[in-house]
C-alpha cells in the first residue's frame, strides 16, 4: 500500500505542477498582451509620441503661437505686400490658431503640466495678440493709415 499512495503523491504533486505551470504562462500571456497594448500603434506610448510630434509640428513654424502672423503683419509695413492679402493670410492663420488651440485644449495625451501651460499662457498670449490686430491693427490698416499702423506698431500693448 506505501507503494500506491508514493504513485498518488507523485501524481497528486505533478498535477499541481502542471496548474502552476498553466497559471505562470497565462499570466505571462498577460502581462505580454498588457505590455504590448502599450506600444502597439495606437497604445498608450504611440499616442504620447504622436501627442508630442503634433506639438513639435504646432511650435515650429509657429501654428500655435503668433510669429508666422507677425510677420505677415509686419510686411505691409515694409510694404512687400498688400493689405488685402495681409488680411486674408491673418484670418487664414487665426483660423489655424484657434483650430490647434481647440486641438491642445481637448488633448490628454499630453502631460498635465504641459497642457497648463499650452491652455493658460501660449492660448492668453496668442488672443491677446489676435485681438490687438484685430481691433487695433486690421482697422488701421483698412482705412489706409499706414502712418497709425507703424505708429502703432504691429504687437504693441501685447505682453
Amino acid at each position: 500500500m506505501g507503494y500506491g499512495v508514493e504513485i498518488m503523491k507523485i501524481q497528486r504533486m505533478s498535477q499541481l505542477g502542471a496548474v502552476a505551470i498553466g497559471l505562470l504562462f497565462v499570466v505571462a500571456v498577460a502581462l505580454i498582451g498588457y505590455n504590448f497594448n502599450k506600444i502597439r500603434i495606437g497604445g498608450t506610448l504611440h499616442t504620447r509620441e504622436q501627442a508630442s510630434a503634433e506639438l513639435l509640428a504646432d511650435s515650429s513654424p509657429a501654428v500655435l503661437y503668433v510669429a508666422d502672423a507677425h510677420l505677415v503683419a509686419s510686411r505691409v509695413l515694409l510694404g512687400s505686400t498688400s493689405a488685402a492679402k495681409v488680411e486674408h493670410n491673418l484670418k487664414q492663420q487665426r483660423a489655424n490658431f484657434e483650430e490647434r488651440q481647440t486641438f491642445w485644449e481637448n488633448n490628454k495625451a499630453i502631460p498635465d503640466e504641459l497642457h497648463n501651460i499650452i491652455v493658460n499662457k501660449v492660448a492668453k498670449t496668442g488672443d491677446a495678440y489676435w485681438n490687438e490686430l484685430e481691433k487695433r491693427f486690421l482697422p488701421a490698416l483698412r482705412a489706409g493709415d499706414m502712418a497709425s499702423v507703424r505708429a502703432r506698431g504691429v504687437i504693441s500693448g501685447v505682453d
